[in-house]
């Protein structure tokens, strides 16, 4: 009995192969090809998009957070920078500290800023766990004919020095106040206590 269904199956099997078309057997290499091109396009449109951002400036914000070296002054300032850390240690303020307040004074021709800090350590002319200081006011970079103007916010943080006179605080620009780092931290705590 089971070869009469077997036979059935097999005619149904040769009929359903008639009825079917021919195979192209070149068919899977062209598809192979055809992904390969496909593949290689988007390779090479992803390399040339990969080599025109490495060429392309980034514009970001700027992040005080990030940045080194002196404060930047707006150009309007006439100052000397320090001509060494005894110059600097020569100031009667001087600490590291985090801007934690701006209150900005436009109506000079140079706006100034009374700027709170918390102080992370005092090198000079302190011992509180705050500071207030009067100093330059954070202008973005592109103001005053493209000079670079303090850049600073808060959470920036800054190593500062400068006078106090009349019970007033001022943090001088032109080196004497820049953004924090360790290195320059160790060497003004050791110019300041001499040793």
């Amino acid at each position: 009995m089971a070869e009469p269904i077997e036979q059935r199956l097999a005619e149904i099997f040769r009929e359903d192969a008639g009825r079917a078309p021919e195979l192209d057997t070149a068919a899977p290499e062209r598809v192979v090809r055809t992904v390969r091109r496909r593949r290689a396009g988007w390779v090479l449109a992803a390399s040339l998009t990969v080599a025109a951002l490495a060429l392309t400036p980034v514009v970001m914000r700027d992040d005080p957070a990030a940045r080194g070296g002196p404060l930047p002054d707006s150009g309007l300032s006439d100052c000397l920078p320090p001509e060494s850390l005894a110059a600097v240690a020569a100031r009667t303020l001087s600490f590291d500290g985090t801007v934690t307040a701006i209150a900005v004074d436009t109506s000079r021709d140079v706006p100034t800023a009374t700027v709170t800090f918390e102080v992370n350590e005092w090198f000079r002319g302190g011992s509180g766990p705050t500071a207030t200081a009067t100093m330059q006011a954070p202008l973005p970079p592109h103001v005053l004919a493209g000079e670079a103007g303090p850049v600073y916010e808060i959470g920036t943080r800054l190593l500062v020095s400068g006078d106090t006179a009349a019970g007033r605080a001022t943090a001088w620009g032109c080196g004497y106040t820049r953004y924090y780092d360790d290195r320059t931290a160790a060497a003004w705590r050791q110019a300041v206590r001499g040793g």
